[in-house]
């Protein structure tokens, strides 16, 4: 059986970790996208108004570290997937702080403004703003 963390204890690891991630714990967690999927998400993807992420592609890593975004492996991969009324807030503050600006602006990367990477991340989690 796989372990699953309790409500308290994902918004206890999303406290623990640099702010810029936050969102990114929370959706990972919330909206059991996988990391790909998160990491190629643009703002155009999110609709506050309607608490939805669109997944329109996922990120992947060729051996070398170069990142790029693909298309999903099938139609079921475009979805759009709610997130609950509760993240709102979480949602609106990452947009104002950390996300790109422009509709096709990333919504996580990293401090130096690179796109973050599976492979990076749970160096960089610990990190400052």
């Amino acid at each position: 059986m796989r372990p699953v963390l309790t409500v308290a204890e994902v918004f206890a690891l999303a406290d623990s970790i640099a702010p810029r991630y936050r969102l990114l714990v929370l959706l990972a967690a919330f909206t059991t996208l996988r990391f790909g999927e998160l990491a190629a998400l643009r703002r155009r993807d999110v609709d506050p108004e309607g608490l939805t992420v669109t997944v329109r592609r996922a990120q992947a890593e060729l051996q070398d570290g170069r990142l790029f975004d693909k298309a999903p492996k099938s139609a079921a991969g475009v979805r759009s997937v709610s997130f609950a009324a509760e993240l709102l807030d979480e949602v609106q503050h990452h947009l104002e702080h950390f996300a790109a600006p422009g509709r096709d602006g990333p919504r996580f990367r990293r401090a130096a403004g690179r796109a973050v990477a599976a492979e990076q991340l749970p160096g960089r989690l610990g990190q400052g703003p």
